[in-house]
């Protein structure tokens, strides 16, 4: 068990068997005191933002017991006073930020000649509080006891529970301490991350308790967690906790780490928590029905807390403007130099590559490509060949196969780089990046002698025969038949919406070689079947995203027993692995979009557009969103390649990204106006053109590869567990 595991459920064990009467101080406060016992009121004090991946596991757990116990304000002061002084250990501090609250109803502390008046509004614990820590006008740090004469509390009745307290100073003698302005926003930046991750932790807390609730209530005669509008709720709620958990931890290993971009990275996860935490929130409770309502249950006390935390320290509003003060108000480009120093591992292959690509991608090259009609510039059959010379084709192919056997995550650099190199592998990926694994696990040794050493070469291009006019999220249903004949199959049928495929050398056709009543799965064999095979017609449409998709009919198609992928009536099992690899690949768009993005940002900056602040709230929303999907995405890559296939991980990628490429460009269009719309080859376009391209792809990205509804069925069932229809 990993460090931060075995200090969650070291909380979860000391919370487990105490009272969560959250109005009752006498409970909270022996919360406190095992906290303390435990050592958890040192956190921060020995080394600061390098302890926040053990900080923000802490706050995750006291949000799944809605319990509000002061560790965050013994936090701040260890992160202001250093290593904990004798004299503070173990006392309940309750904090403020005055002015630097975010919320313009903060209040405010005045310090002159050593004394402190005013009020700071909205603090935690500070009826049962015996420290005070106050950020004062002018960056003064304070540390008052609570008995000292002039202070007075006031409770704030309201949803949130326990309740927010005023505090008030009048003429109270302190000692202050000076802090810079920028120590004063990173420990404001660290509380908002606290708090993001207590209502994290409470999120978490209530989605799993309707989870559950959904497998087990009955109405109609079943579960309603078989209902698919329930499925569809709890998948969406799957998803932005996801993200949330991901951004928080990068953020706090960002900092850990001392990266440069880890106050960038923090303020996109409190956005994205602000934005997402509350809604989910709200889901579970229409999940619950009435039963939510009772205030005996769990769901009230954690919803109150979510609204607590995400409002604080200025609230969504806050974090957006922090954000977008962090994109729009500095030099070059942020959201490419927060990556910078993140992916070690894959360093030495994207230098490798970029050194590749300067003599292979030359701007010549790239000339030739932008003078290429669209639905053809991506099928550069030449630049496929100077890959297969350089070694790309086999990236993803095992060392016993001469292969580069790279991570998934080299995968994942490699098809950014391309991408930002404005390259592509497009003829020769789907070949060797789906099709190659699985030859070489179940090909036979002539498929393998047929095929492998031209598509290393990079003379082989493959289309998916996958779906068709009744069969295409279904893809069990399929009736293409492949009818075995000695020692060839002959097929018969009909696919559809096939990308590529008028010009494609091969295709891996799924066809149906058992068609007795009643078998679906069972009955669906692979075949790796060359395009040019008599007896095949392409009718070839252009789809609105730019490119050429194809009808493809097969009249008496003969195909050698040997072509045939993994056993007969096997090829279900291999599909799969198929789909997910496909899948993965299509996650990776994510990619796609954050080069969008920033070409927008970068655009509305070179147009004088920054300060206007509509812009600035959807750039920064948008921001933390791009965000959410690159961390998604890299989480689906890093879960495959082993014997784990994450297809609930990889449809979370594909729905997200795929729906998030529609939220940025149509975002563009409102922003900008008409120039979005306009295509590459107008003057002027805003980001080269790429919005309307990325527009109208991000229909087929959507529907393609299984439709977002069917990939958020497979998170449901496969994810979460739920019943199956």
């Amino acid at each position: 068990m990993d460090e931060i595991a075995l200090i969650r459920e070291t909380v979860r064990r000391l919370l487990s068997g105490r009272s969560m009467d959250v109005d009752s101080q006498s409970s909270r406060r022996a919360i406190w005191d095992a906290l303390h016992e435990a050592g958890f009121s040192q956190l921060g004090s020995e080394r600061a933002e390098q302890e926040l991946p053990e900080i923000l596991a802490v706050m995750g757990e006291l949000g799944r017991a809605a319990c509000d116990a002061p560790l965050l304000g013994a936090i701040l002061a260890n992160f202001v006073l250093g290593k904990a002084s004798p004299s503070l250990s173990g006392h309940a501090v309750a904090y403020g930020f005055g002015s630097y609250d975010g919320d313009r109803n903060g209040g405010s502390i005045r310090v002159a000649s050593d004394r402190a008046s005013g009020t700071l509004r909205f603090a935690e614990n500070a009826g049962e509080a015996d420290r005070f820590l106050v950020i004062a006008d002018g960056g003064l740090s304070v540390l008052i006891e609570a008995e000292a004469r002039g202070i007075a509390v006031r409770k704030l009745p309201g949803l949130v529970q326990p309740s927010f307290w005023d505090v008030t100073l009048d003429d109270v003698e302190v000692e202050p301490a000076s802090l810079t302005e920028a120590r004063v926003s990173e420990l404001h930046l660290v509380a908002r991350l606290c708090l993001a991750a207590r209502a994290q932790g409470a999120t978490q807390r209530g989605f799993e308790l309707v989870l559950e609730h959904a497998k087990s209530r009955r109405q109609f005669g079943q579960p309603i967690g078989k209902f698919q509008a329930i499925q569809h709720k709890l998948a969406d709620s799957r998803i932005a906790l996801d993200a949330t958990e991901l951004l928080l931890a990068d953020a706090a290993d960002a900092a850990a780490k001392a990266r440069p971009s880890w106050q960038l990275l923090a303020a996109s996860a409190v956005t994205f928590c602000c934005q997402t935490l509350r809604q989910v929130a709200f889901e579970t409770h229409h999940c619950f029905g009435a039963i939510g309502y009772a205030e005996e249950h769990e769901a009230p006390k954690l919803f109150r807390r979510v609204h607590g935390d995400v409002t604080r320290l200025g609230g969504l509003r806050g974090a957006r403007e922090l954000l977008a003060a962090q994109i729009l108000d500095s030099a070059g480009n942020a959201l490419a130099q927060a990556d910078a120093g993140a992916f070690d591992s894959t360093a030495a292959l994207r230098l490798e590559l970029r050194e590749w690509l300067a003599q292979n991608w030359t701007n010549e090259d790239q000339a030739r490509a932008r003078a290429t009609r669209f639905s053809d510039r991506k099928w550069d059959l030449d630049f496929a060949e100077r890959l297969a010379n350089g070694g790309w084709t086999t990236l993803t192919w095992p060392q016993s196969a001469d292969g580069q056997a790279r991570t998934p995550l080299e995968q994942l650099a490699y098809a950014e780089e391309l991408a930002n190199a404005g390259a592509s592998d497009l003829p020769i990926a789907a070949a060797c990046r789906i099709l190659a694994p699985e030859i070489l696990a179940y090909g036979s040794e002539k498929l393998r002698e047929t095929i492998l050493p031209p598509m290393r070469a990079g003379r082989v291009s493959i289309c998916l025969g996958y779906s068709e006019p009744e069969a295409g999220s279904d893809l069990a249903s399929l009736r293409t038949k492949a009818e075995r004949r000695g020692e060839t199959y002959v097929v018969n049928g009909q696919k559809i919406w096939t990308s590529d495929g008028h010009r494609a050398t091969h295709m891996l056709l799924a066809a149906r070689t058992d068609w007795a009543e009643g078998v679906k799965h069972g009955g669906i064999s692979l075949f790796v079947l060359p395009m040019d095979t008599p007896g095949i017609t392409v009718r070839k449409s252009m789809a609105m995203y730019g490119s050429y998709f194809c009808n493809i009919f097969f009249d008496d198609v003969q195909v050698s027993a040997d072509m045939l992928l993994g056993p007969e009536n096997g090829g279900w099992a291999i599909l799969g692995n198929a789909l997910a690899s496909e899948r993965v690949m299509i996650g990776a768009f994510a990619a796609q979009v954050r080069a969008l993005f920033q070409k927008i940002v970068a655009y509305i900056k070179a147009q004088g557009l920054a300060s206007d602040p509509i812009v600035r709230e959807r750039i920064a929303s948008l921001a933390a969103e791009v965000d959410a999907s690159r961390q998604l995405t890299l989480r689906s890559i890093r879960l495959s390649g082993g014997e784990y296939m994450p297809l609930a991980e990889a449809a979370i990628a594909k729905v997200y990204a795929s729906e998030l490429s529609q939220r940025v460009t149509e975002a563009a269009i409102d922003l900008l106006g008409v120039v979005a719309t306009l295509g590459e080859e107008c003057p002027r376009v805003p980001a080269d053109g790429l919005n309307e391209q990325l527009l109208r792809q991000s229909i087929m990205m959507v529907i393609g590869g299984g439709t977002n509804e069917i990939q958020r069925n497979i998170i449901a069932q496969r994810g979460l567990d739920l019943p199956t229809r």
